[in-house]
């Protein structure tokens, strides 16, 4: 798992564990006891930030790319593994499982099918889903990007100012070249 898998395998690990302790135990108890409800608004909140990062990943690089397919493919790499995100379960699920009071538990093997299985259905889930976030952010900006188009045809100046080469050409050309030598003699 690379540094930048890391988030997103917190963020779909936390889900997957929360997800796991629904379906083994329903509404028998509340998942980390007392914690709970932080539990879940922690959840929500990594979700929301991580939809919203990936959208803005996906903005930043929509104006560079001739297909949303692409945009999918540049940020499906930074979607962690299947293994990173039912080992981060693993661990979120023993933390919740922790905070709680004791209670009876559920078989070794189910907690691990259950949570192998989320794991492996989330991730599939969440590239389908950041297909179609990307597919959706490729529209607006091609849509922007037509708006621009047909503005500057009528004449409306949009984005930045038209740029003063006599004035940038100088500019470069001083900073490109090398400082005057001074001798000490």
């Amino acid at each position: 798992m690379t540094l930048r898998q890391i988030p997103g395998a917190i963020v779909l690990g936390l889900v997957a564990a929360l997800v796991t302790h629904a379906v083994l135990f329903g509404k028998e108890h509340a998942w980390g006891g007392a914690y709970h409800s932080t539990f879940i608004e922690l959840t929500l909140a990594a979700v929301t930030g991580l939809t919203s990062a990936a959208g803005a990943l996906l903005w930043s690089g929509a104006r560079c790319t001739a297909d949303g397919t692409v945009l999918a493919a540049r940020v499906r790499s930074m979607l962690p593994s299947w293994g990173g995100i039912a080992t981060l379960g693993a661990a979120w699920f023993t933390l919740g499982e922790r905070l709680e009071a004791a209670h009876a538990g559920a078989p070794l093997l189910a907690i691990v099918v259950i949570l192998a299985l989320t794991a492996w259905i989330m991730l599939r889930f969440v590239s389908a889903a950041l297909r179609a976030l990307a597919g959706i952010v490729f529209a607006i900006a091609t849509a922007c990007r037509v708006i621009d188009l047909s503005l500057g045809k009528l004449g409306i100046a949009r984005g930045a100012p038209p740029l003063n080469i006599a004035r940038d050409t100088v500019w470069r050309a001083r900073l490109l070249r090398a400082p005057p030598v001074t001798a000490n003699a």
